[in-house]
C-alpha cells in the first residue's frame, strides 16, 4: 500500500493529479498508479442516476453532452469539467445513486474523488451494469475520516481517497448520497474522480504537529 500526506488543490486539474503522484512517492521509473484508461471504455449508456426506486439518465449540460461520463472522469483523452454533475435532484429525502460503467473491466485499488457521497463498486458476480437500488450487488469502499476507516459521505467540493479491500477488476462504480430534511439541497453531487490501480492511503489524519524550541544551549 502506498501513502500520501497532502490535501489536493481545490481544482481537480491534471497538474494536481501529477503533484499527487509525486507526493505519494511514485518514482519516475515506476509505472503510474493512475489508471488513465481509454475514454472509449466509458459506457455512457450506463451513466445513470437512481432515486425513488427509478433509474434515469444523468442530465448533462447540452454543450457537454457528447462527453458523457468523461465530464467527471479522468481518461487518456481529457479530464473533468469544473461544474461536476448532480444526481437525484428531486424534492424528497432518502437515498440517491449515480453510476459510471465501463465496457471492459478496469483494475481499481483506490478512487480519488471530489464530492460524490459514498463509493461502492459492482461485485464480480453481479450482472452488468448492476441494479443501483440493490446494495447486495455492490462492494463498499472505505476512506480515512477522523483517523479512522469508515464510510462517511464526502461533501460537495471536499476531496477524499476511497480504497477497496484489494485491487479488483471493476465494471461499474456507484456513488451514493442520502439526503435528510435539513439539507439545503437533496441532490447528490460529483465533481471528479481519478482511478488508481493500487491501494493508497492518506496518512495526514495520523500526523501530529510538533515544534522544537532552540534557546541556543
Amino acid at each position: 500500500m502506498t501513502f500520501f500526506n497532502r490535501r489536493l488543490h481545490r481544482t481537480f486539474s491534471k497538474t494536481s493529479v501529477m503533484v499527487f503522484l509525486f507526493l505519494i512517492g511514485i518514482a519516475a521509473a515506476e509505472p503510474s498508479p493512475l489508471s488513465l484508461f481509454p475514454a472509449a471504455n466509458l459506457d455512457n449508456a450506463t451513466f445513470a442516476q437512481w432515486v425513488d426506486g427509478k433509474e434515469s439518465p444523468i442530465v448533462i449540460p447540452e454543450h457537454e453532452a457528447s462527453k458523457g461520463a468523461n465530464i467527471v472522469v479522468w481518461t487518456d483523452k481529457s479530464g473533468p469539467i469544473h461544474t461536476g454533475v448532480s444526481f437525484g435532484d428531486v424534492h424528497t429525502t432518502g437515498v440517491r445513486h449515480l453510476r459510471i460503467g465501463f465496457r471492459d473491466a478496469i483494475l481499481v485499488g483506490s478512487i480519488m474523488v471530489r464530492g460524490g457521497g459514498t463509493v461502492s463498486v459492482l461485485k464480480a458476480d453481479a450482472a452488468y451494469p448492476g441494479d443501483l437500488g440493490n446494495d447486495v450487488q455492490w462492494q463498499n469502499a472505505e476512506r480515512i475520516d477522523s483517523a479512522q476507516a469508515g464510510h462517511a459521505e464526502v461533501a460537495k467540493d471536499d476531496y477524499a481517497l476511497w480504497v477497496l479491500p484489494k485491487p479488483l477488476p471493476v465494471r461499474a462504480i456507484r456513488f451514493t448520497h442520502t439526503a435528510v430534511a435539513t439539507d439545503k439541497t437533496y441532490a447528490g453531487w460529483l465533481g471528479a474522480i481519478a482511478v488508481f490501480d493500487r491501494r493508497l492511503v492518506n496518512v495526514a489524519p495520523f500526523s501530529v504537529a510538533s515544534s522544537n524550541l532552540d534557546l541556543g544551549h
